[in-house]
């Protein structure tokens, strides 16, 4: 006689709650439990890196919280602490400790108080988010969670900008269309560096077989058009020459001279939109100052005419102080004596930074400071590998934020440096082959 399907369900029933509570009674046979909160520190890592990513732009206070909370994690754990000190023994990590190590001397020197001294040494802390990084996605997993916060935060700034200019709205979070992302400078170079990353991201995914390139493609010139069509500053021109150069660079190769040609014609075009009048003005101002011997500077003169006196006064800081700079946090004062020297103090003049990223380090801390890091940024160049998307992304960046350096400060900018420190540790982790792991935990 068959069973019915009642007593069925029950026997299957019986026998599954077996089986069941066999497994719980050997759990603990299964079952590894953490010695310890690695994973836990390990994520927390890369939720205040992500963070610190998303306040950089327009909330810097809370980004200058969260990367004292990085430091501090990373300090108080032994296995990040080993690896801190693994990482140190590198090149690169040689590098940017002997960096600061000259600086911490200079502070005997300086004609600053120790404060300012010490304030203007942690300054440079951003740098420090390279090893940071590095040992929060060393095992190579979801680093790309990186790029898709730093593009995702872009695109929220650049949906507001385009907002902001279609509806009229004239001001947002105090700031206009073209410089809601922390400044317009700033969101120029951030978003003709989106621009470069996502026709990189276009191209691999086209060669790969992707039908999704089309999106890449289109949310990359979004950037481009809110650049054109709103405006930026005159960092965010050159950075977008520098990364159309590099464009065609990579993708006309066989066809240089036509490649050459369009961003010429697209370069041209951009200079000559009515959104972009300060370009032309600035220029012919420039011009005008050398040819007729106009060149005393007031308040009325933009800011070009004042970078250029920002860097012959800086020469005279150089010239009386080549080898060891005149120390840390010195600069303003030295830089104000120059100004007495001339027998005139207009307020124009009178700057903490001469927007030139390496007359400012040669000034504070010499010829030597400079050579070491020069060495820094030798060493970064060393781990580029331009035949990967990795490297191109950030080859562009380095290359655009040192020719940058030449006419401002991004290397120490609130914003600029902590983007280009953070990619920076990731190509480490993706790029640096001559150094393991590090301490397995």
């Amino acid at each position: 006689m068959w069973p019915d399907s009642n007593e069925l369900a029950w026997s299957r029933g019986r026998t599954l709650q077996g089986k069941f509570l066999e497994k719980m009674s050997n759990c603990q046979l299964s079952i590894k439990y953490p010695q310890s909160f690695n994973l836990t520190a390990d994520y927390l890592l890369r939720i205040l890196i992500v963070a610190d990513i998303f306040f950089m732009t327009r909330g810097y206070a809370i980004s200058n919280i969260v990367e004292h909370l990085l430091f501090i994690l990373v300090i108080s754990r032994k296995e990040f602490r080993e690896d801190l000190i693994f990482f140190f023994k590198s090149p690169i990590g040689i590098a940017i400790i002997t960096f600061f190590i000259w600086q911490l001397i200079s502070i005997f020197w300086s004609q600053s108080d120790l404060i300012n001294s010490i304030d203007s040494l942690w300054g440079w802390r951003k740098i420090f988010l390279i090893p940071v990084v590095w040992i929060a996605f060393k095992r190579q997993d979801d680093f790309k969670l990186i790029y898709h916060s730093l593009a995702f935060c872009s695109l929220i700034f650049c949906l507001i900008s385009y907002a902001m200019y279609f509806f009229n709205i004239n001001e947002f979070w105090e700031r206009s269309a073209w410089s809601v992302m922390q400044n317009h400078s700033i969101q120029g170079v951030l978003f003709a560096f989106c621009f470069y990353t996502m026709l990189l991201y276009a191209d691999d995914a086209y060669r790969s077989g992707d039908k999704n390139y089309k999106y890449f493609v289109f949310i990359g010139f979004g950037f481009l058009t809110n650049i054109i069509l709103i405006g930026t500053g005159l960092s965010g021109y050159v950075s977008l020459i520098i990364f159309s150069c590099l464009l065609v660079l990579f993708f006309f190769r066989e066809y240089i001279f036509f490649g050459l040609m369009v961003c010429s014609i697209f370069i041209v075009l951009t200079f000559i939109s009515p959104d972009t009048p300060e370009i032309s003005i600035g220029v012919s101002d420039i011009i005008e100052s050398v040819f007729q011997g106009k060149f005393t500077i007031d308040e009325s003169f933009n800011t070009s005419l004042q970078r250029l006196e920002f860097w012959i006064n800086t020469l005279v800081i150089i010239k009386d102080h080549p080898v060891l700079g005149v120390g840390a946090g010195s600069f303003e004062l030295a830089y104000y004596d120059v100004i007495l020297l001339q027998g005139s103090t207009p307020a124009s003049v009178i700057t903490d930074n001469p927007h030139q990223q390496f007359l400012h380090i040669m000034a504070e801390y010499g010829l030597i400071g400079l050579v070491i890091f020069g060495t820094f940024i030798f060493h970064l160049w060393k781990l580029v590998r331009i035949d990967t998307l990795d490297g191109k992304i950030f080859a562009g960046l380095l290359i655009a934020l040192v020719v940058l350096g030449f006419i401002n400060g991004t290397l120490t900018d609130i914003v600029l440096s902590r983007v280009l420190y953070i990619l920076a540790g990731l190509l480490v982790v993706v790029n640096f082959r001559q150094m393991p792991v590090g301490p397995t935990r």
